[in-house]
């Protein structure tokens, strides 16, 4: 991103509503004043592959991240085993954030990393709470996403519960497009498994 700051508000806005705002879906309206307020609070990043966007820490100091062309995963890294466990998967135009740290003020403990380069948009969460506490139709869809969040981490629990070889055979067969951009390594602690242990299953499935 070079230019003016003028130039680059400019493109920063012009990003928000190609793909932010329309990620927020059917359910909110928008209108000027709406939209002001959404851009005043939102800010652009450039981002390389592997970098982390996040790392734990108190809760309002995060933020809720948008990946415009590049998926993302969290991690969880357990210091004592020196072990990484996977959390969650995010798809490009995605809204990535902690729920637990933006409603209920615990403290976050993941990780988010960029898988490819791309640029990013993000806001604070307390000027997202603030956007949430303005327009009841933005809080509504947080709040639903937190329900799907919660969904697919129960989904990710059971998962792990299964045979090793049929957990890589169903995970990399729901897992298509994060398998592109990711390493085995990465792919392997979303499974809980180490690397040779999970390349060992995927030549067992060939």
């Amino acid at each position: 991103m070079h230019g003016s700051a003028q130039e680059l508000e400019s493109y920063k806005r012009e990003l928000i509503l190609q793909y932010l705002i329309p990620a927020f879906g059917s359910l909110v309206s928008f209108y000027e004043q709406k939209i002001e307020d959404i851009v005043s609070c939102c800010h652009l990043q450039s981002v390389m592959r592997l970098q982390r966007l996040e790392t734990p820490g108190k809760a309002l100091m995060g933020f809720l991240w948008f990946s415009i062309d590049a998926m993302s995963h969290s991690y969880f890294y357990d210091h004592e085993k020196q072990k990484a466990s996977g959390t969650m998967i995010y798809k490009r135009r995605q809204f990535i954030f902690n729920s637990d740290s933006l409603l209920y003020s615990l403290d976050r403990s993941d990780y988010v990393q960029i898988l490819e380069p791309g640029e990013v948009l993000y806001i604070g969460y307390q000027d997202l709470l603030s956007l949430m506490s303005k327009y009841a139709d933005i809080n509504q869809v947080i709040r639903t996403l937190a329900e799907k969040q919660s969904t697919y981490l129960r989904q990710h629990m059971a998962l792990l519960q299964i045979k090793s070889l049929e957990r890589v055979r169903r995970f990399r067969a729901e897992n298509e497009a994060f398998l592109e951009c990711s390493s085995q390594e990465i792919q392997a602690i979303h499974v809980n498994l180490g690397l040779r242990n999970y390349i060992y299953m995927i030549n067992k499935l060939k």
